[in-house]
């Protein structure tokens, strides 16, 4: 065989790539295939498998044919039937194949590992070393380690840092100042021990037990580093406890391998961990109810006077004392008395000292409670494994990648409501966020041990919604959002400790390359080279400045807009005010990137304040202030319906949206359907406000059914009303600590109760949208009347697309144009650095539930919005607009260039003259190539 590849085709960036097969005497060529006629090109002629005893043999792992990959054409013959004959009567083929996604999967045995199952079941070779016949009971032994992995840990946090032992205790040890320099200092040495191992080859250790230690040792003393910190994490113990199951329980199942039965091993680790929660919540509850430790004003005085010594810990620099929460913590005193005669800065350090010790001893009083649940969901994950984890069943491990897959989007989506709720006043998103982490840690662990890459790729394979996600993995959005989420030091850092770890190698003399960097690395090194980093740095900076506009900018501007409505509405009659509420908010809903989640508090805090000083029962007044936003919601709605409509009036418009692909039609197919169907109501409620009623009309739905399946949106409105309105409660002053805490609590826990509302609608709308594209994926592939206009559209847009994308070539591009992007670039990931982590360096704390008129020390703005920004936060404002401006300087080379070589190729294609094969150089020319290039320079 000699493949032979079209230009940069044998690259995996490449979509298409050419293959010659030559058949030997008495063989096949080894391609099973399906066809279907009706699909388009590119899903007609699909390869089902490939055979060992074939002719077909990859020479490398960009030129591997797949199963799922589809032949475009066989020796030039396109019609599937042509194609046929050509397979089964020629010796020597040509085929142009169309990849159906990366070649991550393959390594050095690419033929074995291009095996594909049956549509039945999968053979135990191709999906790892998994063999029941060999796999034994597990020994008593081995059940006492699990259960110990699954019970020791959280009932160490349990009793170490709740308040049911000697939590208080421990972290009034840690409280003070200096230990938090010492767990920096142990953290960076865990670090650089870590960087260490690696430069050392520790993963070509052959002693078991020496290099399972190092490991050990390293992760422990990092784990530390961070308990020394609790003071200022103070959440840092539950993340660690809880990791430690996962962990412990993937380590029991890497060494026992295949000596185990899998369905026996996740049994009883089901076992053990409802076990251990089934025991803690028993301690925690016994705690409470026999001990009298019920929450409420008594238990948190008691709560209060343990934590005496992390009050004394937090020291107040400009006061040169600790904390005394009875001239410093409690409202009642320190509201009027203390704070008035002091700074903005000391008053400040005051209150997040308070805030602090606050949420230290709630933490160790709910400890329990948050092992117990962790514990409980970690169960019902391993159950789910027992019920659908087979390695052996095709069926089933692709129902295990789908649900996989559904985990990471429940993540994903978790931390995005976590981020909308954010603003709302309440210190919701940090332990939120690190739990997510951890699990999303522990998930991808789990999935490369238990799946391994070969048994997804064969599954991938079949799979047209896993090659989709494949491919949108290999993509360049998916490349600048790594990089964003990295911040950029990922890349460039495991370069400078590779390059440690070769220069080691040449030591010891064990080198197998001699370059400057391993040859793993160097392989690395060559892929990122040959990413196209023009799209990639353009798709960051893209990345970043949808990032402050929906996070920064139109967040703080809608809080302080909402205050400010809040203040001026505060004299003026209940009618007056409910009619100017649904105005704004109307009006404010049209603006794509204002979310729902402010308004819906906002109403609460000014409607359901009015009405209850109208004298209405509370309850009351909170049903009118929902009624109010359940109104404002459908209005807007409909009003970004009919923008839809008129916007869907454009085929641009249509493509953009991408009516005319398979994940938007299945969003169609779901939003066809009558009624108050699940799937229905949990794309309606489940999407973000806008972008989701605009596509309604964009798709010419029937108004009123998507209004009917919008109505569900009232369950997670009327938490964020609630939370409004108990912000609202209490004195309308401007001290800071005027709310009590139950008020706090319960608004707290309102909004979480809506981020568990939202995340489960976000969560069911995945759900359904992908089976949808999993059973009827082929179907809504089909190409329709109604979208020839959008591929009429794609197939003329393709060479101003061609000529863009060979103007933005990276060797394309002359020094100025490389620096523009490359300096906008850098300042939009410092920027996204710095406005993700110092918030509160360059803003003033603000939330709806300020008041501008209040002085800066009490949380207000001073009568003056312009203080929100602190002066660090318009060095940072200038660095982004400076960023933009870079960006938007070079799109507009960009597109300078791209039209110099639209022109030229429609000069080179007019009747008058005729069309002549070209390629790109540096000075932004078309030069000749090829056979007549060689003629024109004879003649001349």
């Amino acid at each position: 065989m000699s493949p032979r590849d079209t230009a940069d085709a044998g690259e995996d960036d490449q979509e298409t790539m050419c293959v010659q097969l030559i058949r030997a005497p008495g063989k096949k060529f080894g391609i099973a295939y399906r066809v279907n006629e009706q699909a388009c090109p590119q899903e007609r002629f699909i390869v089902t498998a490939i055979a060992l005893q074939g002719a077909y043999e990859a020479p490398s792992t960009s030129q591997a044919i797949c199963a799922g990959d589809a032949l475009l054409s066989v020796n030039a013959k396109t019609d599937p039937i042509e194609m046929l004959h050509e397979l089964r009567e020629s010796n020597t083929v040509d085929l142009v194949v169309f990849k159906s996604g990366p070649r991550w999967h393959l390594k050095d045995d690419i033929t074995g590992e291009m095996r594909a199952s049956t549509a039945g079941s999968l053979e135990e070779d191709d999906l790892g070393d998994d063999d029941d016949s060999a796999a034994k009971p597990l020994t008593w032994q081995q059940v006492i380690c699990i259960y110990v992995a699954c019970i020791v840990p959280p009932l160490l946090v349990v009793v170490i840092f709740s308040d049911v032992f000697i939590g208080l205790s421990v972290y009034g040890f840690f409280a003070p100042h200096a230990w938090v320099i010492y767990g920096d200092l142990v953290v960076v040495l865990a670090a650089l021990l870590a960087c260490m191992l690696y430069i050392v080859d520790w993963v070509e250790w052959t002693r078991q037990k020496l290099k399972t230690a190092t490991l050990v040792g390293v992760v422990e003393l990092l784990f530390f580093g961070f308990v020394m910190k609790v003071r200022k994490y103070p959440i840092a113990p539950l993340v660690i406890g809880a990791f430690h199951v996962p962990v412990m329980l993937g380590s029991l199942k890497y060494s026992l391998g295949a000596r185990v039965l899998r369905r026996n091993f996740y049994l009883v680790a089901t076992s053990g961990l409802f076990s251990a929660s089934f025991l803690i919540i028993v301690i925690w509850l016994g705690w409470i109810f026999i001990g009298g430790n019920e929450w409420g004003e008594e238990t948190r005085n008691r709560l209060i006077r343990d934590s005496k010594m992390i009050y004394d810990a937090t020291e107040i620099d400009s006061l040169e004392r600790g904390l005394n929460y009875a001239e410093d913590c409690d409202p009642a005193a320190s509201g009027h008395l203390h704070f008035p005669a002091l700074s903005s800065e000391v008053k400040d350090e005051i209150l997040k000292g308070c805030t602090q010790v606050a949420s230290i001893y709630v933490i160790a009083y709910n400890c329990p409670l948050v092992m117990s649940l962790c514990n409980f969901v970690m169960g019902l994950f391993c159950l789910g494994n027992v019920r659908w984890l087979d390695m052996h069943d095709s069926q089933k491990l692709a129902k295990t990648l789908k649900q996989f897959v559904l985990l990471l989007t429940v993540l994903a989506m978790g931390g995005y409501c976590a981020a909308s709720l954010s603003g709302a006043s309440m210190e919701l998103s940090t332990p939120i966020m690190s739990f997510l982490g951890a699990a999303f840690i522990c998930l991808s662990v789990w999935f490369y041990i238990e799946i391994g890459n070969q048994a997804v790729s064969i599954v991938v394979r079949g799979s047209p919604l896993m090659q989709q996600l494949m491919v949108f993995a290999s993509s360049d959005w998916a490349r600048a959002l790594f990089i964003m989420a990295t911040m950029g030091v990922v890349i460039p850092g495991f370069l400078l400790i590779n390059a440690g770890n070769q220069a080691f190698r040449k030591w010891r003399g064990t080198a197998t390359t001699d370059g400057f960097f391993t040859k793993a690395a160097s392989e690395v090194f060559d892929k990122l080279r040959d990413w196209n980093w023009v799209s990639i740095l353009s798709k960051l900076n893209i990345l970043v400045e949808a990032y402050f506009t929906f996070q920064v900018g139109v967040s703080k501007v809608t809080y302080v807009f909402l205050s400010y409505l809040n203040e001026q509405l505060a004299t003026l009659s209940l009618t007056v005010v409910i009619i100017t509420f649904f105005g704004i908010g109307f009006a404010m809903f049209l603006f794509p990137p204002v979310p729902g989640i402010p308004v819906y508090v906002c109403s609460g805090i000014i409607i359901s304040t009015r009405a209850e000083a109208k004298g209405m029962p509370f309850i009351l007044a909170i049903l009118v202030a929902e009624a109010v936003s359940f109104a404002d919601k459908l209005a807007a709605s409909s009003a970004q319906y009919l923008i839809g409509l008129y916007m869907g009036a454009s085929v641009s418009i249509q493509k953009l949206v991408g009516v005319d692909k398979v994940p938007m039609r299945s969003v169609e197919k779901i939003l066809l359907q009558k009624g108050l169907s699940l799937s229905k109501c949990a794309i309606l409620v489940g999407g973000p406000d806008w972008p989701t009623s605009v596509l309604c009309g964009i798709l010419k739905l029937n108004l009123f059914q998507v209004l009917w399946g919008t109505t569900p949106v009232v369950f997670t409105q009327l938490p964020c009303v609630v939370a409004g309105a108990f912000l609202a409660k209490g004195p309308q002053g401007c001290s800071s600590l005027e709310n009590s805490e139950g008020d706090s609590t319960i608004a707290s826990s309102a909004l979480i109760g809506s981020l568990a509302l939202q995340v489960a609608s976000m969560v069911l709308a995945s759900y359904y949208i992908t089976s949808e594209m999993e059973q009827h994926g082929a179907e809504l592939a089909k190409s329709r009347e109604e979208h020839k206009p959008i591929e009429e559209l794609t197939k003329k847009q393709a060479v101003k697309n061609e000529c863009y994308k060979r103007a933005t070539e990276w060797n394309a591009l002359d020094i100025v144009r490389r620096t523009i992007l490359a300096s906008s670039a850098v300042l939009m990931l410092g920027c996204f650095f710095v406005f993700l982590f110092f918030d509160s360096v360059l803003f003033e704390s603000f939330d709806i539930s300020g008041k501008i008129r209040c002085p800066i020390s009490d949380y207000g703005l001073d009568n003056n919005v312009f203080n929100l920004v602190k002066p660090l936060g318009i060095v940072a404002l200038i660095a982004f607009a400076i960023g933009v401006t870079l960006h938007l300087a070079f799109l507009r080379l960009a597109s300078n260039d791209a039209g110099i070589l639209l022109k030229q190729h429609i000069e080179a294609t007019t009747p008058e003259r005729p069309a002549l094969p070209y390629t790109r150089t540096r000075s932004m020319s078309l030069t000749l190539s090829g056979p007549q290039a060689q003629t024109q320079s004879a003649q001349t």
